[in-house]
């Protein structure tokens, strides 16, 4: 434990706070297991063992996906017995990856550790694309049942966050934890184009390097008077949307429960062996984007994927104009949405709740 206290420290000045929890958590599991196994008793470096790794790989790969709602002092042996559905392909690679790096880490550190035990991981394989559900793009029968409904046509939305935030999904390719967590000042002019600021600074956090962006506003949002909702939230808060709350991983998953309920109540749902999440905005826009031949490199910096080409696009054009090519670019974003049918954002019965001083 102490060791691994000691790798965490390592990590945590190359990852954000929310991979650190993410981290922490993998380690916990590791030692619980194996302490666990070695009969509650703490084990010493020099004590990790090829059987007790493998049977630290056998049980990794039977735990409950969700575990949360089981009682914290619950023994491994007890949730084994309860024959809940494991955990993903997915994330048992990923956390036998960073056991896997820790392992390492402590050999390069000259603790006394038998070699060789990362080998044992590796039987834990990354899932086949073709056995994992594929993230789908939003219809236009998707769309309609979105932003068309009787939340956004009547306006019983009860919290900005959920009037906006899809709304500058559909119009950014930005993933749900970039646009929530957005200051007042992140949106502001750069030479003349009214942009979305998306940054880290402050509390704020980014997945990369890469998704650090401008990212110009389209006309749609101008004319639903976002640059008025903005002037207003100002007078109260330095956040756009304080009402949404990280957890301790650095998520915002209250957000996405709630919009997944909005989802399915108005019928848009995924087929079988496909997805539909928040996520779909995001791969709806770069669909868009690829059909009105929007050159890659541009997609890439406009929704912060990286690529090989992006660092060479921004090395050849001045930042004055890649702003108005992305500008053009985002401009062809058209979902023959009927945009005019939704309530007014000041008439909308969230704002009964909005601080007006």
């Amino acid at each position: 434990m102490e060791v691994g206290q000691k790798f965490l420290d390592y990590k945590r000045g190359q990852v954000t706070a929310g991979s650190l929890t993410s981290i922490q958590s993998k380690m916990d599991l590791f030692l619980k297991i194996l302490t666990e196994h070695n009969h509650n008793q703490a084990l010493r470096v020099s004590e990790l063992s090829a059987p007790k790794m493998r049977h630290f790989r056998d049980v990794l790969l039977k735990m409950p996906s969700k575990r949360g709602g089981l009682p914290k002092d619950l023994s491994i042996k007890a949730m084994l017995k309860m024959n809940l559905p494991p955990i993903s392909g997915k994330t048992a690679k990923d956390t036998t990856v960073l056991i896997g790096e820790f392992l390492i880490w402590m050999e390069n550190e000259r603790y006394a550790i038998t070699p060789g035990l990362k080998g044992i991981l590796s039987s834990v394989k990354t899932p086949k694309r073709k056995d994992a559900k594929r993230r789908m793009d939003f219809s236009s029968d998707d769309l309609q049942r979105l932003f068309q409904s009787d939340a956004y046509v009547k306006g019983p939305i009860k919290r900005a966050s959920e009037y906006w935030i899809p709304l500058i999904a559909l119009f950014t390719g930005a993933r749900l934890g970039e646009i929530a967590q957005l200051h007042c000042s992140d949106i502001h002019e750069d030479h003349g184009v009214w942009v979305f600021d998306f940054n880290d600074d402050s509390e704020k956090q980014l997945k990369s390097e890469t998704s650090s962006r401008l990212v110009p506003i389209h006309s749609v949002l101008l004319e639903l008077g976002l640059l008025d909702f903005i002037k207003q939230r100002r007078k109260s808060s330095i956040r756009v949307f304080p009402e949404e709350e990280r957890t301790a991983e650095g998520k915002f998953d209250a957000y996405g429960k709630r919009f997944a309920t909005y989802r399915k109540k108005v019928g848009v749902v995924a087929e079988e062996a496909s997805m539909l999440d928040f996520h779909s905005f995001r791969h709806t826009v770069r669909t868009k984007l690829t059909e009105a031949s929007i050159p890659e490199t541009l997609i890439d910096d406009i929704i912060g994927h990286a690529s090989e080409g992006r660092s060479i696009g921004r090395k050849t054009y001045t930042h004055t104009q890649i702003i108005p090519q992305k500008k053009e670019a985002i401009e062809t974003l058209d979902y023959s949405l009927d945009f005019s049918k939704l309530k007014p954002w000041d008439r909308c019965r969230f704002m009964r709740d909005m601080p007006k001083k």
